[in-house]
């Protein structure tokens, strides 16, 4: 069979002119002839999607009848965070960007929706293994989570990290203040009991065993640190609204006004028609997803997917 040209198109407008033999090229082939055409766009957070199908790597692109002149979708999955990896940013980066008002509107709709997190977890097999169950009960719960991205929590665990520092290397501590009671009294869900806690405490049935913490694993500073980046993490990615910049969306304020009162058809015009060229023809369950989403077409196609 002679060879045929496709075009790649990724959903931030992204396009890329490939010619192959569907005969003899497999889909994970054309993942590595993408990333050649664009070394920001691993193979392996690829999702290529022909005609609401999600293409498997193993197969030849002719099992799936790949005409010549034909669109395949690109969709970028999360990034690979194997040991956490690639979450690079500083603890302060990560007060700032909790701090900015739009982060947080994002954070509350992610939260207020387990659905999503749950997809946003499970899409990736690495992130999804490198949790405990215990870190995962405890990222399902909303108010935990809203309490670990609370910038004052933040600016405690930064507080706690600088104290364990200084205690390794002998340096004096600027200020005389222990690890679990940070400056100012900020709220820090795990800290030490304090002496209050501890008396309300005393009041509960001492008989049995004590029940298991699901927040263990989030005990040390650094670990809540990691659930912190962890979710900077999705946010920074395509499957967050903010994409790369965390501060991206100030001064939106009234645009967004504007189209929160629009209905959700025309609110994402723009991302139905990309889901229809996609193949996703359903019109009612697009509109779900997308609204789940908050608009984001990599995050709706997770869920669309899910359904098939």
């Amino acid at each position: 069979m002679p060879e045929i040209n496709l075009v790649v198109k990724g959903t931030n407008e992204t396009k890329f002119n490939v010619t192959v033999d569907p005969q003899t090229t497999t889909v994970v082939m054309l993942k590595e002839i993408i990333e050649t055409l664009d070394s920001s766009i691993s193979k392996d957070n690829q999702r290529l999607i022909y005609g609401g199908r999600i293409l498997k790597d193993e197969e030849l692109l002719s099992s799936y009848k790949v005409q010549d002149g034909n669109t395949i979708h690109l969709v970028k999955g999360m990034p690979g965070m194997g040991g956490m990896g690639g979450m690079n940013m500083t603890p302060e980066m990560l007060e700032a960007m909790y701090s900015n008002p739009l982060v947080q509107q994002t954070t509350q709709q992610i939260f207020s929706n387990p659905e999503l997190l749950r997809s946003m977890i499970d899409s990736n097999p690495a992130l999804a293994s490198s949790m405990t169950p215990e870190m995962r009960q405890a990222m399902m719960n909303p108010e935990f989570m809203r309490a670990m991205t609370n910038p004052e929590v933040i600016r405690s665990t930064i507080q706690m990290q600088n104290a364990i520092a200084r205690a390794r290397t002998g340096t004096s501590p600027t200020q005389t203040t222990s690890p679990s009671q940070p400056s100012g009294n900020l709220y820090n869900p795990w800290a030490a009991p304090t002496t209050t806690d501890t008396n309300n405490q005393s009041t509960a049935p001492a008989s049995g065993a004590p029940p298991v913490n699901p927040y263990a694993a989030f005990m040390d500073p650094s670990q809540n640190q990691a659930a912190q980046q962890m979710l900077a993490n999705m946010l920074g990615t395509p499957w967050g609204p903010m994409g790369s910049d965390p501060n991206a969306g100030f001064g939106t304020t009234n645009t967004q006004t504007t189209q929160s009162t629009l209905p959700p058809e025309e609110r994402y015009a723009e991302q139905l028609t990309q889901l229809n060229e996609m193949g996703f023809w359903d019109p009612q369950k697009n509109i779900r997803a997308l609204v789940s989403t908050g608009g984001n077409v990599n995050a709706a196609v997770e869920i669309l997917l899910r359904d098939i």
